[in-house]
């Protein structure tokens, strides 16, 4: 029986090196007896930003609390659709896999704003407006937790260039938080993160150097754990 892999992919043209991965990705897991689910922002018009249209059942005469609108809402049931949606592909997934490039050292604002979003209070992490009157078995309490995790990243520069440790580091270091805090930690959602598969030279026109990475993201999607 194959595990349930769930895709997050986060690049404006479905015909780029990104959707190639992405096409690779999917045809190795569903060979192998793996059941996959995508979630392709862009086509989706995913709504970046947190706003109070978030959040219907928000009280109109009340200062805007984001995280505590998220708790509340989370809570009640009473989150958005297309949230709501998302959070039960990430329920249904044995692991968790983001597809995307790095842009400007940062992840694309879609993604950032998939996870500001889908990672709400209460589902992928707990924090309460007074802790200390809580019980703290709830707090560590995730939804999300156990699952695994992992990243495809598309990097435009060479490890012996922009990602030079002496320089801006290497890709680790530009998706540290996003690894070892958001996805991580045990005070937020404590998914089990697999070594993410980092593919350099992603401007080439390379005919050679696009097999070679398809190459590699066939080796990565075999070796996923169960």
């Amino acid at each position: 029986m194959g595990k349930n892999v769930f895709i997050v992919f986060a690049h404006p043209e479905r015909n780029s090196l990104n959707g190639c991965l992405l096409d690779v990705l999917v045809d190795q897991l569903t060979s192998q007896g793996d059941h996959v689910k995508v979630s392709d922002l862009y086509r989706m018009n995913w709504k970046t930003e947190v706003d109070i249209a978030d959040f219907p059942a928000y009280p109109a005469d009340q200062k805007f609390n984001p995280e505590l609108a998220s708790k509340n809402h989370t809570a009640n049931g009473s989150l958005t659709k297309d949230v709501v949606e998302e959070q039960q592909k990430l329920l249904w997934a044995h692991t968790i896999l983001f597809v995307f490039p790095i842009w400007w050292f940062n992840l694309p604002a879609i993604l950032k704003g998939y996870i500001d979003r889908v990672f709400s209070n209460g589902f992928a992490y707990n924090y309460s407006e007074h802790p200390e009157l809580s019980d703290p078995q709830v707090l560590k309490t995730k939804t999300v937790s156990g699952r695994n995790a992992s990243l495809v990243v598309t990097l435009g520069g060479s490890p012996e260039n922009a990602y030079k440790p002496d320089k801006l580091g290497d890709p680790n270091e530009v998706v540290r938080k996003l690894l070892s805090a958001t996805l991580t930690s045990l005070e937020y959602s404590g998914l089990n993160v697999i070594h993410p598969l980092y593919l350099y030279d992603a401007n080439t026109h390379s005919e050679a150097k696009v097999k070679e990475f398809q190459t590699q993201a066939r080796k990565f999607a075999s070796q996923l754990p169960n």
